[in-house]
């Protein structure tokens, strides 16, 4: 795959916390990420991590480890169309410094053990200034003009953006690709 600037990816890591979301949505991918600058071999990413600096913010990958990543099916890359947004860097650049949402996660994994007894889960918290991966993503894509929120809520039959997993993305530029 010929990874582009702005493209987002879904990854599907090994490690402890990746099987832990992994096992707890029910899903492939455990973390989303947005290509924010390439440079040679240099690969600049914006992502919400929990496990590093415990924010989103800005990290730098090799290309041929992404390549290689790729190859071994640990991660997909999805063209949503933001690198025709002129001002994705500048949205990208909003969410700079907001801080990882473990709530969210905690939250989407009581929401999944309660769907096996047709328990629905509503809940009154909204996270303020705080994102867990594939939401920022989502929120992007959102405030950068792609979607609007009420389609992407529509599209992937959900309650708030807050609840958006790396698998919705993944089902959502499916349904944006193909009608």
């Amino acid at each position: 795959m010929e990874f582009k600037k702005f493209h987002v990816l879904n990854f599907s890591y090994s490690g402890f916390f990746s099987k832990t979301i992994r096992m707890g949505m029910g899903h492939f991918y455990s973390h989303s990420a947005i290509i924010y600058d390439i440079d040679g071999e240099d690969v600049t990413m914006a992502e919400a991590l929990g496990s590093k600096t415990k924010e989103f913010n800005l990290y730098h990958y090799n290309m041929r480890d992404l390549q290689d990543m790729y190859d071994k099916n640990i991660v997909r890359g999805y063209d949503f169309g933001l690198q025709y947004k002129v001002e994705t860097k500048d949205i990208i650049d909003s969410f700079i410094g907001f801080k990882y949402d473990y709530h969210t996660i905690i939250e989407l994994g009581i929401k999944r053990i309660l769907s096996f007894f047709k328990i629905k889960y509503t809940n009154s918290y909204e996270s303020k200034k705080k994102l867990d991966c594939s939401e920022s993503v989502a929120r992007i894509l959102i405030k950068s003009g792609v979607l609007t929120e009420e389609e992407v809520l529509q599209l992937l039959n959900v309650d708030k953006v807050d609840w958006i997993t790396p698998q919705l993305l993944d089902v959502l530029h499916y349904k944006v690709k193909n009608g």
